[in-house]
């Protein structure tokens, strides 16, 4: 048995320098954390004509910012009935949402999107190079869009963990996570005929996300900031069925990272159909 406790110990000292009853005996009481749209969901050419606009419901991947966890550990070993997990971690998730633009100048649309948990985003979108949306012709297209929104996501729950295992259990437990987004994007295109064009944007996306979180009667103040670059390839295509329907649908990678550290590269994808008029 000695010999054998023996071979254990290299395994155990390779490991945290928290104690092993602590790690296994964690309890997870909340995670703290916000979302980001992944996909841009537009084309290089505006609606091409004052009050022309576009509407469209689009499903696809979004990405969840892992901000902070909310662990009770057992307090005759810590001293305290919780501790704040930082942390950086960034997964892919999904969403649906609406999308939408109006025409403001032939070359200029006003632009909104949202997608489940993330926030409404506002933006602008600028055509550079060849004719709108309304025109249909062929050619190359170039565009820039930019975005901006705010959001502020509040959890407030009163629980009491059980007291033979927690002392003092937690009876109150509140968040509060303001974020602003801003995103950034360069589009290109070509339209093979009147009812496709094919395109490419690159996205930056930068978010600062302040969580003010306070357990029992315990504040802390985390900020999170996080970045995103995006490439997609996609496709727009109107629809037989009905003049002015389209089908949009969008596919590609993003590199992210939380904090100035990189942490995560992934694949991504929309589709959408909407209507323009």
């Amino acid at each position: 048995i000695i010999i054998r406790l023996l071979a254990l110990l290299p395994l155990f000292l390779m490991t945290s320098c928290d104690p092993l009853f602590y790690m296994y005996n964690d309890s997870v009481v909340e995670v703290v954390d916000h979302h980001i749209l992944d996909p841009n969901g537009i084309t290089p050419e505006t609606n091409g004509q004052f009050m022309g606009a576009s509407m469209a419901a689009h499903v696809g991947t979004t990405k969840t910012v892992r901000q902070a966890r909310i662990v009770t550990p057992y307090s005759d070993m810590t001293g305290t009935p919780f501790a704040l997990r930082p942390s950086v971690h960034i997964h892919r998730s999904g969403g649906t949402g609406p999308q939408g633009s109006l025409g403001l100048l032939p070359r200029v649309d006003l632009l909104l999107k949202f997608r489940s948990d993330s926030p409404i985003l506002y933006g602008v979108k600028v055509q550079l190079i060849g004719d709108g949306q309304d025109a249909r012709t062929r050619g190359f297209k170039l565009g820039m869009a930019g975005y901006y929104g705010e959001a502020l996501e509040r959890q407030h729950e009163e629980r009491k963990l059980d007291p033979d295992y927690y002392d003092p259990p937690i009876s109150r437990y509140d968040t509060k996570v303001f974020g602003r987004y801003r995103e950034g994007a360069l589009l290109l295109g070509y339209r093979v005929d009147s009812d496709r064009i094919f395109f490419q944007t690159t996205a930056f996306t930068h978010v600062r996300s302040n969580a003010r979180i306070t357990v029992d009667t315990v504040t802390e103040n985390l900020i999170a900031e996080t970045w995103v670059w995006v490439m997609t390839l996609g496709l727009r295509t109107h629809l037989p069925m009905l003049e002015g329907s389209f089908l949009h649908i969008e596919a590609g990678c993003d590199i992210a990272g939380v904090n100035g550290v990189w942490d995560d590269a992934d694949v991504l994808a929309a589709i959408g159909v909407g209507y323009g008029w």
